[in-house]
């Protein structure tokens, strides 16, 4: 069985060295299909007393369902983390997230690879 692939949103099956997984490859992220349920545990880079505080109010005004729907993946804004879960983009609306007493960990995400 191939690789579980997920890009910018979209969910295929890599059988090989196709086009698709050789144009994507910094974007991809690859799950294992027996196992896709499993991501690490979201890590804050920054530390709470290092967000802006005008952003926190800004994002403390918007519903739940609006703040994590602005993390979706595949567009400008999304929830954007390293593979072992350090948040690279989303830290003032995760922070909202989590003084509401929402599970983060378990969000959609982009997974970004580090540039050599």
């Amino acid at each position: 069985m191939g690789k579980l692939l997920e890009v910018m949103g979209m969910v295929g099956w890599e059988l090989g060295d196709s086009k698709f997984s050789r144009y994507f490859r910094r974007s991809i992220c690859t799950i294992d299909a027996m196992d896709s349920k499993r991501q690490p545990n979201l890590k804050f880079l920054h530390s709470e007393g290092a967000l802006n505080r005008v952003k926190l109010d800004v994002f403390r005004r918007l519903s739940t369902p609006d703040l994590k729907a602005s993390l979706t993946r595949g567009q400008k804004g999304s929830l954007k983390v390293r593979a072992d879960g350090t948040v690279l983009d989303g830290h003032h609306r995760l922070s909202v997230l989590v003084e509401r007493g929402e599970n983060i960990d378990r969000l959609p995400r982009e997974i970004m690879e580090k540039e050599p």
